[in-house]
Order: C-alpha cells, then structure tokens, then sequence
C-alpha cells in the first residue's frame, strides 16, 4: 500500500465519526433547547389528564342528579386561586378533611379522630352513597396530583372547579346525623393503613418477627399505632360502640394464622422481610376466610 491509498482508507475510516461530531457540535445549542421542550410536553400531557379527569368526576357527579354549581363559601378560594391555583386545591381538599373531623366529632364525641382519618371513617364505613365515596377518591387522587407534580401549571378555573365540585361532597358530610356501623369496613380500613404505611417507607424495618412478637400479646393494633402515631388512627376501631368486639376478633383470627402457618410465610403470602407486608396479608386473608365478619348492608 502506497502513501496515497493510506491516507485515503484514514480519511474513509474516519469519516463518519467526524461527520457525527460536527452534526453535534453544529446542533448542540438546539438540542439544548429541545430537553426542556420535551419536559414541557410531557407535562403537557399531565394536565391535559388532570383536567380531563376533573371534567369526568364533574360529569360523574351531574349524571346522579346533582346539579353543581359556583354556590357557597367559594370567594376565599378562588382569592387563593387567583395567586396559586395549586395552593387553592390544597386548601379546598383541607377544608374536606376538618369538616369531617368536625362532623364526627358533633355526632360522636367519644371518637377524637383526626381530619384526614375521620373522612376515610365516612368514606369506608358506607356512610355514603357510592358515588359520593368515588368522588372523593377521584377528589384525593387530584389533589395528590396537583402537590407532588408541581411542574405542571394549573389554572384559576381548574382550582375553582374543583372546589364546586367538593362543594357537593360538604353537603353529604353536613347531611350525616349518625355515626355509622363499622363491620367488615374495619377490616378494609386496617388495609387501607398499613397500606399507607407501606407507602411511606419509613417503617420498613418492621420485621416479620416483631410482628409475630405482638400478634402473640395480643397488642397487635396498640403496637402500630405506637411506633405511627402521625400515620394511623385507630380509636375508631378500638372504641367501636357499634363493634365492641372486633378488636378481641381480629387478635384471636391473627393468632389463629399465625399457630397454622409458622414460618411459612414467603411460600403461602410471598412475604419474606417486612412486618407490614403480612400484617396486609394476613388482614386480607381474614376477609378471604369470611368467617366472623358481617358485610355490610350496602
């Protein structure tokens, strides 16, 4: 191979590669424009699916013969709006929450049940009718939204329309006159709770054994609520006028598992490591048992 035809299969090996970073070079200040374009888009599309889901819970809640409008208490919200839309949902979704505890509290004042506990007491025991149970969890989920995705823009009219629509979930919450009956509804609160436990990741060191350890006390109930003070509530359950009994129920169904299925957890409920875990496992394996439990009359 001659000089020429060297430097000639250099430049054809190489060729491409230059080619390519030239383009780079040339581009790099549009492609630097285009990642927060394609941010912008993809947050885009998060609140085209926030208001269309807030449009389907509206349409919802019309379809069962609810008319809903701008009536009520709503200038303190949409002055909120006005500034930070997002700070006015949070404010709306609130405002749920101490009304019910409020409510609850006037009807029952042996429950001290905190606000955002004593909305899902409501919302569980089938005090309400099941629409008005969707809606707000369709309520929750948006307001969830709205906080931890905070980069996507909110409007004045997203924030107002969705305080209308809590507007007819007050009604409900100031119609109640009597506590509920809390039956198979505890056992799908407890499920509820140690699932937001779960969510919070702050009690994964909970072990299968210290678990064990308390379904053997027969404190199963007091212990979670001692080391998760802030996340669960269980006055409702321990106190129960309606259910006296169920606490005493539920130790003896746990205590029941626990004697049959020693060390078998991972191979029958897929549970190695967290107490947690089981203790859902096991509450649903209860409801599955179906012994011992009323449904409700709903």
């Amino acid at each position: 191979m001659n000089t020429l035809e060297f430097i000639s299969n250099l430049i054809s090996a190489f060729a491409w590669p230059i080619t390519v970073l030239i383009i780079l070079v040339l581009l790099r200040h549009p492609l630097k424009r285009l990642v927060p374009l394609l941010e912008r888009l993809k947050y885009k599309d998060f609140e085209i699916s926030f208001r269309e889901q807030l449009e389907a819970v509206r349409n919802s809640v019309e379809s069962e013969g609810e008319k809903l409008s701008a009536s009520g208490d709503l200038n303190k919200i949409i002055e909120i709006a006005k500034i930070s839309p997002r700070a006015a949902i949070q404010e709306t979704w609130k405002e749920l929450e101490l009304l019910a505890e409020k409510k609850l509290s006037a009807i029952d004042q042996k429950k001290t049940i905190k606000s955002k506990k004593a909305l899902q007491y409501f919302e569980y025991s089938k005090v309400f009718p099941h629409y008005v149970a969707e809606t707000i969890r369709e309520l929750r989920q948006l307001r969830n939204q709205a906080i931890h995705a905070a980069e996507f823009s909110l409007t004045t009219d997203d924030a107002i329309e969705y305080a209308v629509i809590s507007n007819s979930i007050k009604e409900h919450i100031d119609s109640i006159t009597t506590t509920p009956e809390v039956r198979l509804s505890a056992l799908t609160y407890l499920i509820l709770s140690y699932n937001q436990l779960l969510d919070t990741g702050k009690y994964n060191n909970i072990t299968i054994a210290d678990i064990h350890r308390e379904i053997k006390n027969k404190n199963v109930l007091e212990y979670i609520e001692k080391i998760a003070p802030d996340e669960v509530d269980f006055s409702l359950i321990i106190n129960s006028d309606s259910n006296p009994h169920f606490v005493d129920f539920y130790n003896e169904k746990l205590l029941n598992i626990y004697k049959g299925y020693p060390g078998n957890e991972s191979r029958k409920w897929g549970v190695e490591n967290n107490g947690i875990c089981l203790l859902l496992a096991w509450t649903n394996e209860i409801i599955q048992q179906g012994a011992g439990w009323f449904p409700d009359k709903n």
